[in-house]
């Protein structure tokens, strides 16, 4: 971004042109030498990303770096054009600085690299899987919601088994790089790997088991822990699920359920209730009861009961024994209860932290003031969106964690200027309608006082046969009974 003139400023504007002319002119040159696989590529590559990780100050700069790394991949005729774009990629995710404006571009180039793992030349497959591999790593941890749609879209819709093997190494890469984060994403990724462990292709379907343990190593409940290979066998081999549900069903819950175990023991469950022994019926409903009494927010519950809860009303409808209909029944019950059903519909999942739901909410603050911004910095502003989303889904709306986590990024779109208050008014909009009312109550304790005093009010009447106009030496005064307050939050309302 680049920064403003003032008035008398020793750079002038003709100055500042004239390099950003040369700033591009020298990344054209990079990329055309790139492309053309003159002389020594790696040291190109390097050349590249020291530049574009450096303080550019044009804007089209990282633009052009974009359509030009696209324009190699896409073509068909020169391998090495292809495998030196991947290459030129890798080197600039493994900088040891990624700065904050390469970062979003990164993640928009992650589609076209994954296309190139299924290259029919080797050399590319090999660049390309690396790329991948290196943008995962270079992201960060609080964006992991940003690129897992890649990686699901990718396994689902992907023409070559490489390309599906690669999305299963960055999501194990996620699961290391970053484990909070990926944990609170488990219940996205546990169905997607689950379709890969029933991959037509025998090591695509291997590698997926191994992908899965790991992901299921970020679930946190104590309870399930030592089930956990007996639960992913089951995905894999579902005529384990009578003998796992009987492991399971005498197990006392005691630790707070989340949504990653209700992710991984779901489709165990829903299994269980649909098996032909009323005993397994049974004990699948007992274990939703016991389990989901400790579920202590709706929202956990909410992505689960359209699994749950119909099978549940079969069963309860059509069982002929009496006492497992009535363990249904209970964990029917349970089932409403924790999930706030009213009149048998099942509320919506909440959407409060989805990328797109953030990213609506920035783009309509950034359209009063930036609103070429809003068209220019499209990449950006959806790795940001990804970045509050986390927080939401978190449930940290602390000033100072949006602060830290979002202004960077902000500030390298519209400047530092008006940053902090477009950051702070994305986290009261973004704030849930429970915690709503309790902002309100603390701005209006924690507000800082910019004055505090009490006004007097002097009435005087001039009489007209004075030429004196200084007013007489009897006042009568009114004193105001209500001390004004003024608080910061009544100067600083430029966004609200």
């Amino acid at each position: 971004m680049a920064p403003s003139l003032e008035v008398g400023d020793a750079h002038s504007a003709s100055q500042i042109k004239s390099e950003n002319k040369q700033s591009t002119a020298v990344l054209e040159q990079l990329l055309t030498k790139l492309s053309l696989g003159k002389d020594d590529t790696k040291g190109t590559a390097q050349e590249i990303a020291l530049f574009i990780n450096g303080d550019i100050e044009e804007e089209a700069a990282p633009t052009k770096f974009v359509e030009g790394i696209k324009k190699m991949l896409n073509n068909k005729k020169d391998a090495n054009a292809r495998q030196n774009a991947c290459e030129t990629v890798a080197t600039i995710a493994s900088h040891a600085d990624v700065s904050v404006v390469v970062q979003p571009l990164l993640v928009s180039l992650l589609p076209n690299i994954l296309a190139a793992v299924g290259d029919k030349m080797s050399p590319v497959k090999v660049a390309a899987q690396n790329a991948a591999l290196s943008i995962t790593k270079a992201i960060n941890p609080n964006a992991v919601k940003v690129v897992i749609p890649h990686f699901i879209h990718s396994i689902r819709n992907a023409q070559k088994w490489a390309e599906k093997m690669t999305d299963l190494l960055c999501i194990e890469a996620l699961a290391e790089s970053a484990p909070v984060q990926t944990g609170l994403r488990v219940p996205d990724l546990i169905p997607i790997v689950s379709e890969a462990m029933w991959d037509t292709k025998p090591e695509v379907k291997k590698h997926a088991y191994g992908t899965m343990e790991k992901v299921c190593q970020l679930i946190s409940n104590r309870d399930i822990e030592r089930f956990i290979p007996e639960l992913i066998k089951c995905i894999a081999i579902p005529e384990n699920v009578p003998e796992t549900i009987h492991l399971l069903g005498a197990t006392t819950f005691v630790t707070d359920v989340h949504e990653p175990t209700l992710a991984i023991m779901t489709p165990l469950l829903e299994r269980g209730l649909k098996e032909r022994e009323t005993a397994i019926k049974r004990k699948s409903a007992v274990i939703v009861d016991n389990m989901c009494k400790l579920v202590e927010d709706p929202k956990i519950v909410a992505a689960f009961l359209p699994k749950l809860m119909p099978q549940l009303t079969y069963n309860h409808d059509n069982l002929a024994d009496p006492e497992a209909r009535e363990k249904t029944k209970q964990a029917y019950d349970t089932l409403v209860r924790v999930g706030h059903v009213v009149d048998g519909k099942i509320p919506e999942v909440s959407r409060d932290g989805d990328v797109a739901t953030i990213l609506g909410k920035l783009t309509d603050i950034l359209s009063y003031k930036h609103k070429n911004a809003v068209d220019k910095f499209k990449p950006a502003l959806e790795y940001v969106s990804a970045i509050g989303g986390h927080l939401v889904d978190d449930r940290d709306f602390e000033p100072l964690s949006w602060t830290t986590h979002l202004l960077p990024y902000i500030v390298s779109i519209i400047g530092d200027a008006d940053g902090p208050g477009i950051v702070d008014t994305l986290r009261k909009r973004s704030l849930p309608a429970d915690m709503v009312e309790d902002e309100t109550e603390a701005d209006e304790e924690d507000g800082e006082d910019l004055c505090n005093c009490t006004f007097q009010l002097g009435l005087w009447c001039q009489d007209p046969t004075e030429s004196n106009h200084s007013p007489p030496q009897a006042w009568s005064a009114l004193r105001s009974p209500w001390p004004q307050r003024f608080r910061q939050d009544d100067f600083d309302a430029r966004y609200q």
